[in-house]
């Protein structure tokens, strides 16, 4: 139905299995595979990419309502649990209730890709709006207009229901957030841009001795370990003993495990080699500068101009690669060829291959977009996962860019608590108090 797609690339060792695999198919269906797959097809480009390559991103806080609403109650098949007395059902107070989240509802469309620091601003002008449409009922006054007015009440009680619903959504997670949140986040941000690094690591100390939420302890030490070379082996193994000590000795299998896929990495620790699976460390800091990932303005909140927007500053590093993959976005820089940052990322090598000339490919596109010209369509596949943030990327690069548009494809949609719990390993013989593992998002039902 799609056609050929003309070029694939990849980051990653998975990802390139993927694309021979694709390949491989290819060649067995012979050149006889039908007009389809003799001319390029709707998509222009396939960019695969595997987890490992950014998983830094995953360990942020997410700042769009998407990833936070994501993060604080857990979106299942594009919907969330709440209880019912915050979807505005006090009949069944204490109980779940599910909530669509999809861009049928209006409300949510429109919020669902911003900066949470504007949510609530969005959400009181529509409650305005709504008001002033409400009010135009005593405007009616012929027979013709209280008719007009009686078709748009049905979607105005509906619009209402669902803004106080979004409103109490985004009350509750401005509220669970607490005073720790600031500190939380500005660490985040220190340890990613390599600002006061030795303060990070003091804080992360005393969260432990303070019994915080395992899974925030291990994201900010997974970002330590990630982002910087200051894990060496004697203060790897003391926050090891802290973290046995408040959090008990099953603890360690999941530390092990962190390690073995190279979210954990001590400083001077050998890579695996190019073509094996495991921990293969990166170059942050040339990997931070070479791809801009915290331009000028990267923080606006109401009208962003930069993918940053979606991590208070931060350019996420796998939607960064796919700006710098094409060259012909919004993003700035100057293009590179797609494996030129292979030695600063982890995540194994590049791999590029060409199945259809452009000419032929440019040939078979058809019609459409601005002055008749179609818009290109590239496919990117994360494997290992991708956080709504991402998503949101992603979309607002293909919004603003006059040339090309982005569809995504996953294994999974997660975000950092989520990819911590398939690390945790369940230990027959040995107990732990659960309740100091940490806020798991709330599952209603």
């Amino acid at each position: 139905q799609f056609g050929t797609i003309p070029i694939i690339r990849t980051k990653g060792l998975c990802a390139k299995k993927v694309k021979d695999i694709m390949v491989r198919l290819r060649r067995e269906k012979g050149p006889g595979g039908g007009a389809a797959a003799a001319a390029g097809g709707e998509i222009d480009s396939l960019i695969i990419l595997d987890r490992d390559v950014d998983l830094v991103t995953p360990m942020l806080t997410q700042n769009t309502f998407e990833g936070l609403v994501d993060e604080h109650f857990g979106i299942t098949c594009s919907a969330v649990q709440i209880p019912s007395e915050m979807a505005g059902d006090e009949k069944n107070a204490g109980k779940p209730k599910k909530c669509p989240l999809n861009s049928d509802n209006t409300v949510y469309a429109d919020i669902r890709d911003k900066n949470f620091g504007v949510v609530l601003q969005v959400l009181g002008q529509k409650t305005r709006d709504l008001k002033e449409a409400e009010d135009e009922r005593h405007n009616a006054h012929s027979v013709g207009q209280i008719k007009d007015f009686v078709k748009k009440l049905g979607s105005l009680q509906s619009e209402k229901a669902s803004l106080q619903t979004f409103v109490n959504i985004a009350i509750a997670i401005k509220d669970e957030c607490g005073d720790d949140f600031g500190e939380h986040f500005s660490t985040e941000q220190d340890l990613i841009r390599g600002d006061e690094v030795r303060a990070c690591i003091e804080y992360l100390d005393q969260a432990i001795i303070d019994k915080k939420p395992l899974v925030s302890v291990l994201r900010q030490l997974c970002l330590l370990s990630l982002t910087t070379n200051e894990l060496k082996q004697k203060k790897f193994d003391e926050i090891r003993t802290s973290i046995l000590q408040s959090y008990g000795y099953p603890a360690l299998f999941t530390l092990l495990n962190l390690e073995k896929v190279g979210l954990l990495q001590r400083y001077g620790a050998p890579a695996t080699p190019v073509g094996q699976m495991g921990p293969r460390p990166g170059n942050w800091g040339r990997a931070r500068s070479q791809c801009h990932l915290f331009p000028d303005g990267g923080d606006e909140q109401e009208r962003p101009t930069d993918i940053a927007y979606t991590y208070a500053g931060y350019a996420p590093l796998s939607c960064r690669l796919v700006q710098m993959a094409h060259g012909d976005g919004p993003y700035k820089a100057k293009p590179q060829a797609w494996g030129a940052l292979d030695a600063d990322l982890p995540g194994g090598p590049s791999d590029e291959v060409v199945q259809i000339s452009s000419a032929a490919s440019a040939g078979s596109g058809g019609g459409g977009g601005e002055g008749g010209r179609k818009k290109k369509l590239t496919l990117v596949l994360f494997l290992g996962g991708v956080t709504y943030a991402e998503i949101s990327a992603l979309r607002f690069m293909g919004e603003h860019d006059p040339n090309r548009q982005y569809m995504v494809a996953t294994t999974k949609i997660s975000n950092g608590a989520t990819m911590l719990e398939t690390m945790v390993e369940q230990t027959d013989g040995l107990t732990m108090d659960r309740s100091s593992w940490g806020r798991e998002p709330r599952r209603y039902g």
